[in-house]
């Protein structure tokens, strides 16, 4: 289904871009600043249906459910916390929360 979606999405955005082409290549000024707005609800239309699909993708993992495509999402990603109390480190010289100093490994 999100493949479907996708597949529609991609549709719109060549479709739209085919219109605008088509405007500026008949009218002149008033083509340009309409091509521009087609372009315009050509992208916005591709974002909408690709944010579907990744809500479907969603649900459908929620769900437990195969899904096609992957979930986009952040990469990986480190966050360091204090040996003494575990907190989130924010500064690399001491501990924000129980004042312990941080010694690195270079020194």
């Amino acid at each position: 289904m999100e493949t479907l979606v996708e597949m529609v999405a991609i549709a719109f955005l060549i479709l739209g871009s085919i219109v605008a082409l088509a405007l500026v290549m008949t009218f002149s000024l008033w083509g340009l600043v309409t091509s521009g707005f087609a372009l315009l609800i050509a992208f916005l239309t591709w974002l909408l249906l690709r944010c579907l699909a990744e809500h479907l993708r969603l649900q459908k993992k929620i769900a437990g459910c195969e899904f096609e495509g992957t979930i986009s999402g952040p990469g990986e990603e480190t966050i360091w916390a204090c040996s003494n109390c575990g907190q989130m480190l924010h500064s690399g010289n001491r501990c924000d929360c129980c004042g312990a100093q941080i010694l690195s490994d270079e020194n």
